[in-house]
């Protein structure tokens, strides 16, 4: 089992639970939202551009938050158990497979942006599109 093989499974699931979400959100999921990306923007350019192994790996759990928030909004606690378990075990593999880039971070901050946007308008396609990338 690779470090691969669970992004792929999350990103075949997050694009499905998309709509659940979406037939689910409320205010203070949107709420949530904001201020985790608000969060890991905040952090990251704290950090700087010299962000320590342990900064960015903080940084990254704070990344797969906003993700996790998206999934309990589905309100389906076998697919939320399925997927804090893949959470898991990104967070186990990637200090294998990532180094510290903040990069990586603004990058991830400027796609949750762009993503909660398409919730917000419930753009069920554009979020499906979305969660592949992300």
């Amino acid at each position: 089992m690779s470090v691969k093989n669970i992004y792929d499974v999350r990103k075949i699931i997050e694009p499905h639970a998309i709509k659940m979400t979406l037939d689910n959100i409320t205010t203070d999921v949107i709420k949530k939202l904001e201020e985790n990306i608000l969060s890991l923007e905040e952090k990251a350019k704290q950090a700087g551009a010299n962000l320590t192994e342990k900064e960015f790996f903080d940084l990254d759990k704070k990344n797969l938050e906003f993700h996790k928030i998206i999934i309990k909004t589905t309100n389906n606690p076998i697919l939320i158990l399925i997927f804090d378990y893949i959470c898991d075990l990104i967070a186990s593999g990637a200090p294998k497979i990532m180094k510290p880039d903040v990069r990586f971070i603004n990058e991830a901050v400027s796609e949750h942006k762009q993503f909660l946007e398409y919730i917000k308008q419930k753009e069920v396609k554009k979020c499906e599109e979305a969660a592949v990338c992300i």
